[in-house]
């Protein structure tokens, strides 16, 4: 059985309420799980939140990823998680093959209780990801153009552009 690191559970559990979050937490799992509202056209993601004894990960869900049942759609997902991957350094996407679903993932360690600012920005840095790469994400999953092309163009995006 999988240990928790029942500190680290109770900061989140504290954030969440003081910020007066909406999630539901599993004991059993040392789970985490809410959604997100984020600006664009994937509008909503959903989190998962891991606690394992070593620290925790975060995982959000986006709501498009490939056709499963068209090996085309799963190559060009493969594709774009690559091309967005090489050179990431907080964080990285993740894409199951098998179903088409498309993540990203943020793991912190620490023994001790992580700081509300460090759980904020494992929660919120993935939704500004997601929100810079929106584009390349539906080009990938919905169309024929260009992946390399639409990775640049997200890419060229400034920071300011995305915070506003």
């Amino acid at each position: 059985m999988r240990k928790i690191n029942h500190t680290i559970v109770q900061a989140i559990y504290k954030m969440f309420t003081e910020d007066n979050w909406t999630f539901q937490y599993s004991e059993e799992k040392g789970l985490f799980h809410f959604n997100l509202a984020i600006e664009g056209r994937l509008k909503s993601l959903k989190y998962n939140i891991l606690v394992r004894e070593d620290g925790f990960t975060v995982y959000a869900n986006s709501p498009i990823g490939a056709d499963a049942t068209s090996q085309s759609s799963i190559a060009r997902m493969s594709e774009l998680t690559t091309r967005i991957n090489y050179g990431m350094w907080f964080c990285n996407f993740e894409h199951d093959m098998r179903d088409g679903e498309l993540r990203l993932k943020c793991h912190i360690t620490c023994q001790d209780a992580p700081s509300t600012a460090t759980i904020q920005e494992s929660i919120f840095f993935p939704a500004l990801v997601f929100e810079k790469y929106e584009n390349a994400i539906i080009v990938a999953a919905c169309t024929n153009e260009n992946i390399e092309k639409a990775v640049e163009e997200c890419e060229n995006k400034k920071l300011e552009e995305l915070l506003q």
